[in-house]
C-alpha cells in the first residue's frame, strides 16, 4: 500500500516543514497546498485560485502513488484528503507560532511588510487573522474546526507538538506509518 499522508496545523505549526522533510524521507511527491491556494501575483497572496482550479492542479502533482500533503485543505480538497493513509495534526503555542509567524515573514518579504511597505496592509490582515486561530466562534481555520473535523475522520491520527526538532517529528510519523 502507498504512503500517503496528510500533514496540517496552523499557520506556522510546521506542516510544510515536516511535510518536506516526509517527502525526502520517503521518496515521494511533497504537495503544500499554499503553492496551489493563490495565483501568481505581485504583490503575492492577493488572489485566491477557485477551489476546483486548486484541486485538478495538484491532482497530477501528487500522482497515483504515495505522496505527502500538506497545508490546511481539509475543507476544499476533501477528495484528495479523503485519499491518505495517515493523518498528522501538528501544533505549537500561540505566542511560539505567531514569533514564527513574523519571522517568517520577515525573511520573505523584508521592508515589504513594514508600514509604508506595499504589503503592510496585507501582512497586518494576515497576522490578525492567523491569531484568531484558538478563537472557538472564529470562521477562518481554527483549532475548534480542526478538532472537529479530526473526531469525524475515520484515518489514523497522528497529533505532534510542532516543538520537536525536525528528525524527531519525521522519525515520529515513520514509526506511526511502518
Amino acid at each position: 500500500m502507498h504512503k500517503r499522508i496528510y500533514v496540517f496545523g496552523a499557520s506556522c505549526a510546521g506542516s510544510t516543514m515536516l511535510g518536506h522533510r516526509l517527502a525526502q524521507a520517503l521518496s515521494v511527491p511533497h504537495v503544500d497546498s499554499d503553492d496551489y491556494f493563490w495565483e501568481q501575483t505581485e504583490p503575492p497572496f492577493s488572489v485566491k485560485r477557485p477551489e476546483e482550479e486548486r484541486v485538478s492542479l495538484m491532482k497530477p502533482a501528487m500522482g497515483e502513488g504515495g505522496w505527502v500533503l500538506s497545508g490546511a485543505c481539509e475543507g476544499w480538497a476533501k477528495a484528495l484528503v479523503s485519499q491518505s493513509s495517515l493523518i498528522v495534526f501538528i501544533s505549537v503555542p500561540q505566542e511560539e507560532r505567531l514569533q514564527r509567524l513574523k519571522k517568517r515573514e520577515k525573511e520573505r518579504f523584508g521592508d515589504r511588510i513594514l508600514e509604508g511597505g506595499d504589503m503592510f496592509e496585507t501582512h497586518e490582515a494576515f497576522f490578525q487573522w492567523a491569531s484568531q486561530y484558538k478563537q472557538p466562534d472564529f470562521s477562518g481555520r481554527s483549532r475548534h474546526r480542526h478538532e472537529t473535523w479530526l473526531k469525524e475522520c475515520e484515518t489514523p491520527v497522528l497529533r505532534l507538538d510542532g516543538r520537536l526538532g525536525r528528525d524527531d517529528l519525521v522519525a515520529k510519523v515513520l514509526q506511526t506509518s511502518a
